[in-house]
């Protein structure tokens, strides 16, 4: 099936102007390959909504990476996460395209960036353009595909932003050749009580609903007995004809006495909606049992602007008289659909599973500021730290503080200080606040020593402790010698690593100039490229690297080769 996308915007009047331009020109593929998905628009992520497409790129880099219209140039980035390098092309129709994890810039724009980088002796940068330094047609080389960033693979984030706003908009509404005739996947479907009074199939706690898949590929669910205010979540999947990727819903539509109970569209979002994704996800579901949960009613706190429609924010009550059946709609970009039907009857019941009070809890109220004081450390819950009240469990021991239950998402981070008088003076400098992992490891966290105390603001629950980092971080060449001949090499590539707090910078030196070193988290690598003309006594060449971590240890490495000019 072919499925049309052009560049516009979605449900903007506004807009129509733009959709009939874009009609006339519709924009150009990014790649020259056949466009496969590996991630579409609105996907539930972490600690984000999905603000693109993922294309993939076979598992390779370098691809050719061409602009999907006309414009100019107006923004490049370099990081070591997130896009890693990704540019950004301003359409004189009002919307900007995003192309990142990139491995390079075309030969033009790769030379003004390595130029602004020695310039500012910095790999990470940022730049924003005029409109005539860098215009670009429709159809013009403006990269090459890479893996840099947070990417886990090779392949294209591509977006599409309101130019104005920057506010990430659905291309899979416009001009693309993506193949997909497969309707959504129903996985699973829960029930959620809502009101205080509420029980589901006896249970005052949320409950899976088992279900049928039927010949013509709907779904019929067991039948709910409940009683009070209720609500539904799912976990749900579309996928396209040409791969496996489980990849998200573009619309879902619930139906219950003739009436749109709830109607929720990905068409566009802002990236301030994207903070506020969990509220659209049952959180506590997401640590326990890594799997996200779509939840299919509105919180009263959440303000997202992919609801289009509701009625008692998309909840049931379910009374005496309630015997109907509560139909969900999943829609993909394409307008296959797949229906859920879901009966639900009035029952009085006692609930047999009862909601626990957490023995020793205390209550954090979202409109209220709460101090406590430990002998050794002191937590701060601010305004607002949970969405709603929430019962916590404190412990500290030594150096060490536990906030518990572990999946309870935190809005505003927790302040926690940790005093320092119990450390031996020496050991001070080198302290630092560790949380741990699931390996039982501690990774670093963000935190200042001030007036005698280990500070920080810190953003999950968990289990944190005063770990100490003294040992400088590790160096070593990965693919030469020193002392060698490196005549036929076009880099040099060094392994670093720090196994406690982590590496913080570093720099490089060619015969003492700073040279261009591409730090790669992914293997802890950094990497010089010969293409730098590096002043040298006889073709010898001296390579000094410095490495420092978290806790200002830092590591010199120095190796010296021949290399012919």
């Amino acid at each position: 099936m072919r499925k049309t996308l052009y560049l516009i915007l979605v449900a903007l009047p506004l807009m129509l102007p733009l959709k009939a331009q874009l009609i006339n020109n519709p924009p150009h593929p990014p790649l020259k390959i056949p466009l496969i998905l590996a991630g579409n628009f609105g996907e539930l992520r972490t600690g984000h909504f999905h603000a693109g497409l993922d294309i993939k790129t076979y598992h390779r880099e370098g691809l050719s990476v061409l602009s999907v219209n006309q414009g100019y140039v107006s923004r490049i980035k370099i990081s070591t996460s997130g896009y890693g390098k990704a540019l950004y092309i301003t359409h004189p129709n009002g919307l900007t395209s995003v192309y990142a994890h990139l491995q390079k810039f075309s030969p033009e724009i790769e030379s003004y960036i390595k130029e602004l980088q020695y310039q500012k002796q910095s790999f990470t940068i940022e730049t924003f353009l005029k409109p005539d330094q860098f215009p670009v047609e429709k159809g013009q080389l403006i990269a090459f595909s890479g893996n840099t960033g947070g990417s886990t693979a090779p392949h294209l984030h591509f977006e599409l932003r309101e130019s104005t706003n920057s506010n990430p908009q659905n291309p899979l509404l416009f001009d693309i050749d993506i193949k997909d005739t497969n309707p959504p996947v129903l996985q699973k479907l829960f029930a959620y009580p809502i009101s205080s009074d509420a029980v589901i199939n006896k249970s005052e706690l949320k409950v899976q609903i088992p279900f049928s898949r039927q010949k013509d590929g709907s779904y019929i669910a067991n039948k709910v007995s409940a009683k009070g205010q209720i609500g539904f979540g799912i976990k749900a999947y579309d996928r396209q004809d040409l791969a496996a990727n489980h990849n998200g819903l573009y619309k879902v539509d619930q139906l219950f006495k003739d009436q749109l109970l709830m109607r929720m569209r990905f068409n566009h979002f802002s990236f301030e909606d994207s903070k506020h994704i969990n509220t659209l996800m049952d959180y506590k579901h997401l640590v326990r049992f890594r799997e996200r949960i779509m939840f299919l009613f509105k919180k009263d706190y959440s303000n997202l602007v992919l609801y289009e429609q509701s009625i008692d924010n998309g909840t049931i009550k379910v009374d005496q008289t309630t015997k109907d059946t509560l139909e969900i709609h999943l829609f993909d970009a394409a307008s296959n659909k797949t229906i859920i039907k879901v009966p639900i009857e009035y029952q009085e019941m006692e609930a047999e599973i009862k909601k626990e009070k957490l023995e020793g809890a205390i209550t954090i109220n979202p409109q209220n500021e709460k101090r406590l004081t430990f002998s050794n450390v002191n937590v701060h819950f601010k305004k607002n730290t949970f969405y709603e009240p929430e019962d916590v469990l404190i412990s500290s021991e030594a150096n060490q503080l536990e906030l518990s239950p572990d999946n309870l998402y935190i809005k505003t981070p927790i302040k926690v200080e940790f005093s320092l008088d119990s450390i031996d003076a020496s050991l001070r400098p080198f302290a630092f606040l560790g949380i741990k992992t699931r390996d039982q490891s501690f990774t670093f966290v963000n935190s200042e020593q001030k007036d005698g105390k280990l500070i920080a603001g810190v953003n999950n629950m968990g289990v944190y402790q005063i770990k100490f980092d003294s040992i400088p971080p590790s160096i070593k060449p990965k693919n030469f010698k020193d002392g060698e001949l490196l005549n036929y090499y076009s880099k040099l590539i060094l392994k670093t690593e720090d196994v406690e707090s982590g590496i913080k910078s570093y720099e490089g030196y060619m015969n003492d100039q700073w040279i261009l070193l591409e730090y790669e988290p992914k293997d802890q690598t950094l990497t010089y490229n010969f293409d730098d003309k590096i002043a040298g006594d006889n073709n010898s060449y001296h390579l000094r690297v410095v490495v420092t971590d978290q806790l200002n240890n830092s590591k010199e490495f120095h190796a010296y080769f021949k290399k012919k000019k």
